[in-house]
């Protein structure tokens, strides 16, 4: 994924009102599940705290796709 798909997709998500969990799926098959808007971004690079209070750190080199979890898709 090129730098600004990246930043406007993650931008696209993080701004919806409400905010609703989205998955980063990573071209090694990782999913990285987003469950709150505190991504920091720039530079084609993103990092994300999760629940656990770890570092998720990826780069849009790496992203396959930015998406809405399966569920909400459903609902």
């Amino acid at each position: 994924m090129n730098q600004q798909e990246f930043e406007e997709l993650l931008r696209f998500f993080l701004r919806r009102e409400p905010f609703q969990p989205f998955v980063v799926e990573l071209l090694d098959g990782r999913m990285i599940e987003v469950d709150q808007p505190r991504v920091g971004f720039n530079g084609g690079a993103a990092g994300y705290v999760n629940a656990s209070e770890e570092l998720v750190f990826f780069e849009c080199e790496e992203v396959r796709a930015i998406r809405a979890l399966a569920h909400e898709l459903a609902s």
